[in-house]
């Protein structure tokens, strides 16, 4: 566990969290320059609040959630909050002094989490009391899925645990395994029906019996093509899966954009592709954005390109968000978002937020958009001109 961490860590400065963090700067390729374009509407900012020190310098994903008119945020250093999502009143913050690692998942009424630590966490989402906290006996990166009943989480050295929801006692594991060499970035489990669906570093789609956690069937999505360099051994999946119905839809970094028959984890589709950063699903098209931070729309039917968004490269984009119907936005490490139309990917809009990262993929609702950058800055943005 030891040695794989160092390892983390260290390919975690080769990659992407040094262009933030300012170590190994000369090596990576200058973000492009801000497009120009005509704008549709000019987003507004209605609060901005901080919310502890956020990732303090790390690359961590640490995304917020929005549940019953509050974005819930946890910074770095274990400090939970609670925020009214329409005035930015803070309702309650938490400082639980534990080093989390992950964003937060809010479910009927708790608020769940995951540490450096091994350690998940459950709180009351009306004071941030802590309701249980199990250990899983490694760091976790992706935030837990949680259902009606059950809390599944995914560990750095790719084991996977299911804990009853109310109590946090532990129900089942699968110990799959993970690989020496790691991205910075995890998966988040899924659930479709009452299989539990999960993406590992390997390149590995796994589907297990959301009772009992008996492997269904397993996928090897991508492969690594060398053993001389480490670093094109990568083949992680780190995007979170998306369940449609009887498919699902997954992406490697270096390896391939696939969708699997959920039933069978039978291949329907796939092609050439290398993500980390995540993708949303619209009623006609899968938009993702790549390692390059190109911004792709695909078919769903088929993974054919409709279009594609290149404007915006090597500027560290998120995962993108769906807005209306008619808007993806993504944030960058400049502290931008920028609206995209959603039909053929030019641009309708931008605003910058603070001079900061924005790690995670922003949260949205209607014509409210909420973020929070990587100095632990949340805030909200209205786009009431879409």
């Amino acid at each position: 566990m030891i040695i794989r961490f160092l390892v983390f860590i260290f390919i975690c400065f080769l990659s992407a969290c040094s262009s933030i963090t300012g170590v190994g700067k000369d090596n990576l390729p200058e973000p492009s320059a801000l497009p120009e374009f005509n704008f549709e509407f000019k987003p507004n900012l209605m609060w901005s609040q901080t919310a502890g020190v956020g990732a303090d310098g790390l690359y961590l994903k640490l995304s917020p959630a929005m549940a019953n008119r509050h974005i819930f945020t946890i910074d770095a250093h274990g400090q939970a909050c609670s925020f009214d999502k329409d005035t930015g009143h803070a309702a309650w913050c938490q400082a639980l002094k534990t080093p989390a690692t992950t964003g937060v998942v809010v479910k009927e009424g708790q608020v769940f989490f995951g540490t450096q630590d091994g350690l998940v966490y459950a709180l009351d989402e009306t004071n941030g009391r802590v309701l249980w906290s199990t250990s899983v006996d490694n760091q976790l990166l992706a935030a837990p899925y949680v259902s009606s009943n059950r809390v599944f989480a995914k560990t750095l050295d790719g084991n996977v645990y299911a804990l009853d929801k109310k109590t946090g006692v532990f129900v089942w594991k699968y110990e799959h395994g993970s690989p020496l060499y790691l991205l910075r970035d995890m998966s988040v489990p899924q659930l479709a029906g009452h299989r539990v669906i999960v993406g590992f570093a390997d390149g590995k789609l796994a589907a297990y019996s959301e009772d009992k956690g008996e492997l269904l069937w397993e996928r090897t999505i991508a492969e690594p093509e060398s053993k001389r360099n480490f670093i094109d051994r990568f083949v992680d999946i780190s995007a979170s899966p998306i369940l449609d119905q009887s498919t699902i839809y997954v992406v490697t970094y270096q390896g391939n954009f696939s969708a699997i028959d959920l039933r069978t984890g039978a291949i329907v589709w796939e092609r050439p592709f290398s993500s980390y950063a995540g993708m949303v699903l619209t009623p006609k098209y899968l938009i993702v954005s790549d390692a390059q931070s190109v911004i792709w729309a695909l078919d769903r039917q088929t993974g054919k390109e409709v279009w594609k968004q290149e404007k915006l490269k090597f500027r560290d984009i998120t995962g993108p968000a769906l807005q209306n119907n008619k808007y993806i936005i993504v944030g960058d490490k400049e502290g931008y978002l920028h609206w995209l139309n959603v039909g053929n990917g030019s641009f309708v809009s931008r605003m910058r937020i603070k001079d900061d990262a924005i790690l995670a993929t922003p949260l949205v609702d209607h014509h409210q958009v909420y973020l929070l950058t990587q100095k632990g800055v949340v805030a909200s943005i209205s786009s009431v001109g879409n």
